[in-house]
């Protein structure tokens, strides 16, 4: 904030609304996710290591009900090595559709489109 140039202070309440959570980003990168409490788990997503592990942590994750869990490990994953992303695609829109974020879902297909191949 800089008084001296005009600023004024604004306070902002950024608690998520009644029956939402906010998780944020296990990879220290992103924002989180804001969600519907049911739609995340009280289980910690993987995010580091192996690709398979990751997808299948997602996966059960979706399989159980807590898409919003499944985004976190996704997204955190891709922040850790965005070489992943034709991998983390397919189960990272499903966890945009099972969460109602067509938006999200389509800007994630822009990505997959623009990200470099390798050969």
């Amino acid at each position: 904030m800089n008084r001296a140039g005009g600023d004024v202070e604004i306070p902002l309440d950024l608690a998520p609304p009644a029956g939402w959570r906010h998780e944020p980003d296990p990879s220290g990168i992103g924002i989180g996710v804001l969600s519907p409490n049911d739609a995340i788990s009280d289980e910690y997503p993987s995010f580091a290591g192996e690709t398979d592990t990751i997808l299948a942590d997602a996966s059960r994750m979706l399989d159980a009900g807590h898409p919003a869990s499944a985004l976190l490990g996704l997204t955190a994953a891709y922040h850790e090595d965005t070489q992943r992303l034709p991998d983390l695609h397919p189960l990272w829109a499903r966890a945009y559709d099972d969460l109602d974020r067509p938006l999200f879902h389509e800007r994630l297909d822009v990505m997959l489109e623009d990200h470099p191949q390798a050969f």
